[in-house]
């Protein structure tokens, strides 16, 4: 270990998501990172339970968004879609109506994106471009969304 930090740079973490409370982190970055970690707020009591979101029209993302409001993260199950080569385009097409309700509703909250593979995060990416070109009235909200910054933070969709 004493090798290690000798020859590698020391890189600290930006952001935190993994607690299932803010707290949890807090003495932490408070601590280790001079709060600059980034982490998720709770939102509200997690002991709350919220509906289940079962998504069977990927358009009417906007009937969800009531319970997306409840958890800083949320499970969405999505019928009929199905997982192959790695992707699931039902889910990307979800996904691109529900930023785009996120987005339409103006409050202000930064929303996170997280696939995992390179190819999800593909098909995602394409699933917003075509609402896009769809909707011209997205494009130009999402336009401002990638390089949404406030107070020289980064807040926008990531």
């Amino acid at each position: 270990m004493t090798q290690g930090a000798r020859k590698f740079p020391s890189i600290m973490l930006g952001w935190h998501y993994r607690s299932r409370h803010e707290a949890l982190i807090g003495f932490s970055n408070a601590s280790f990172y001079d709060n600059q970690l980034l982490t998720i707020p709770d939102v509200k009591d997690h002991q709350n339970l919220s509906n289940e979101i079962i998504i069977d029209d990927c358009s009417l993302a906007k009937t969800h968004l009531v319970d997306v409001y409840k958890k800083p993260i949320s499970y969405h199950y999505i019928m009929n879609g199905v997982y192959s080569a790695r992707s699931n385009l039902k889910e990307a097409e979800y996904i691109a109506h529900l930023v785009r309700e996120l987005l339409n509703d103006q409050t202000g909250l930064s929303i996170g994106i997280v696939a995992f593979s390179m190819e999800q995060q593909s098909v995602i990416e394409s699933a917003i471009d075509d609402l896009c070109v769809k909707d011209k009235d997205f494009a130009n909200v999402i336009e401002e969304e990638y390089k949404r910054i406030e107070e020289n933070q980064f807040v926008g969709l990531f």
